[in-house]
């Protein structure tokens, strides 16, 4: 078992991270990780499950080799209602559903060297998608270090009218 580092209880108490702490609802850390990085990052996922499985999808954008750069969509993102990225991050492809001009692609790995956070934030205006934030993070032990990666690849854009 892995300690990943720990954090001080309102008394200072020092409580270690590891794969048998319990962190929510009764979850420990590992299941916590795993839950999230099968999920969606979306506000009012329902709504957006429900909506998007009653609508027609549109191609916005499709790369099968992805981009780490800026897009341009094939028509404007304020055309449709709901829209959902894909992002491939290496190991897997993940998505994430907005109704927004902003969304954050984020996942999670968790191993024996710690905590491995992954995400891209995108910015819509018009046809333009904008990277805003490209970025990893590890999180071993009581070390964090966070830096900016080309890595994680932008591969497909849907709207959902």
């Amino acid at each position: 078992m892995a300690d990943y580092g720990y954090f001080k209880d309102i008394k200072g108490n020092k409580k270690y991270i590891n794969d048998d702490s319990i962190y929510h609802e009764g979850k420990n850390l590992r299941d916590v990780i795993n839950s999230k990085a099968n999920s969606s990052n979306v506000y009012n996922k329902t709504e957006i499950d429900t909506k998007i499985n009653a609508n027609e999808k549109y191609t916005l954008y499709e790369n099968t080799s992805g981009s780490t750069g800026n897009l341009v969509l094939s028509d404007s993102r304020e055309n449709y209602d709901y829209i959902k990225v894909f992002v491939d991050f290496g190991e897997y492809v993940t998505s994430a559903e907005t109704n927004t001009n902003k969304i954050c692609i984020s996942g999670f790995t968790l191993n024996e060297d710690g905590i491995y956070t992954k995400m891209v934030i995108l910015s819509f205006n018009g046809i333009n998608c904008t990277k805003v934030s490209n970025y990893s993070a590890v999180n071993r032990a009581n070390e964090y270090n966070r830096y900016e990666t080309d890595a994680h690849k932008v591969i497909k854009i849907l709207g959902y009218k």
